[in-house]
């Protein structure tokens, strides 16, 4: 077992060397073949926290166990790339879940629960909004978390009795709240980060504000919003949140990404946007994710898809990439062909991606220039040679582009 984990993966393989007592648990996990749910990842965190005043070290030794503990389940074949991924994803959801309810507990003793205004006895409860892959559910190694924070509406906290604070805005409060969180979360240690976490996809970007009422959330994709914006927020999926308003924010969330008239023109727009992506690449034949070709065209033409028919077929509405083409051929929306063609393509360049980056738990999204590492990551992905694997990628990729515009031209050429 170490021989494997030492050839596929330097960076787990020294997370055992740091935490050689980690070995049992790993045997008997492989033994067991029964990979814990995240409700039963969620209780051991808790329970690890419980009475806890600094969390990073608990935190990064419980991300490091299971991490280790979903890399072998993938070496060793215990496990479908789509169920890594998902674990991946639990995973990057538990600890961020952990962190908020760890600030939150503390920043209500400060300054007492938000409150809708006007109403003292009605809270202004809040979402955290997972996007991209993570709100996919589809978060690969070393993955970055895009997260959005919507509240309920504005007002103030309520301090309490003996709270040493004045009331704070629902805006100031959520505002530091998810400021605590990202730092807690993407603090450098000698260890390295937990995660880093992107906020660019707020509305507004980088000069948007780090946390928004909902009303101002719709307001904002009712009159300003980009397509681009709208296309992220086809991935969006509630993480974090009081139940029934995650039901509210959800519902915003898909208006905001199909809420405007379907237009012929916006086919035309996501070629050229995805163009730009692409011509950002030093070497975009090898850049499996936004280089010709690669993971970004399969994305982009579902969304395209799921702009086009969400508003009459809101079951195409699916954040995890591959169920959303499953919906889209369950509904006749895609030739079998099609679906086929971007599945398993999908499925290959994540497939790779994930060898890269298993590594040295590094973003990489590029095919290596030596041909040795390049056999190397053949053998890890299961190909014969360097060789065979780049041909398959080339061929794969080809195709992609190919169906990729030819999915955007019949939107295009569709008739009124």
């Amino acid at each position: 077992l170490y021989v494997n984990l030492c050839a596929w993966s330097q960076y787990l393989s020294e997370i055992l060397i740091n935490s050689p007592g980690m070995i049992d648990e790993l045997l008997d996990s492989l033994i067991l073949n029964r990979p814990p749910t995240r409700q039963m990842v969620a209780a051991e965190l808790a329970r690890l926290l419980k009475g806890a005043q600094d969390i990073h070290p608990i935190l990064f030794s419980f991300k490091s166990t299971r991490l280790l503990e979903i890399g072998i389940q993938d070496i060793m074949g215990k496990r479908e790339l789509g169920e890594t991924l998902t674990n991946l994803s639990d995973l990057a959801e538990v600890i961020l879940s952990a962190i908020i309810d760890h600030h939150w507990q503390a920043m209500v003793e400060r300054y007492g629960e938000p409150m809708q205004a006007g109403q003292s006895n009605r809270k202004a409860y809040f979402a955290l909004v997972g996007l991209g892959k993570l709100g996919g559910s589809e978060l690969g190694y070393h993955g970055d978390l895009d997260v959005i924070l919507l509240y309920e509406t504005d007002g103030q906290t309520a301090p309490r009795k003996k709270s040493p604070t004045s009331p704070l805005s629902n805006f100031d409060f959520y505002t530091e709240l998810l400021q605590r969180v990202v730092k807690t979360a993407s603090t450098m240690t000698a260890g390295g980060r937990l995660y880093s976490i992107d906020l660019r996809l707020r509305p507004m970007g980088r000069s948007g504000s780090l946390a928004s009422p909902l009303f101002r959330f719709d307001d904002y994709f009712k009159t300003s919003a980009s397509l681009w914006e709208r296309q992220a927020m086809l991935r969006a999926r509630v993480i974090y949140g009081d139940q029934a308003f995650a039901k509210t924010a959800t519902a915003s969330l898909r208006q905001a990404a199909i809420g405007a008239p379907w237009n012929k023109s916006f086919a035309d727009d996501v070629v050229q946007m995805r163009k730009r992506l692409e011509s950002g690449r030093l070497r975009s034949e090898a850049d499996i994710k936004r280089g010709k070709g690669g993971e970004a065209d399969v994305e982009f033409a579902v969304q395209l898809a799921q702009l086009r028919h969400g508003a009459q077929h809101p079951a195409v509405l699916q954040a995890n990439t591959w169920k959303a083409i499953d919906s889209l051929e369950n509904a006749g929306l895609w030739p079998k062909e099609r679906a086929k063609l971007f599945r398993n393509g999908y499925s290959l360049l994540r497939l790779v991606e994930s060898r890269l980056r298993i590594v040295y738990n590094l973003a990489r999204n590029d095919i290596p220039a030596d041909p040795d590492e390049q056999d190397k990551l053949a053998q890890r992905t299961g190909y014969a040679s360097g060789a065979d694997l780049l041909a398959d990628l080339s061929r794969t990729m080809d195709s992609l582009r190919e169906e990729f515009l030819a999915t955007a031209q019949e939107l295009q050429n569709e008739s009124t």
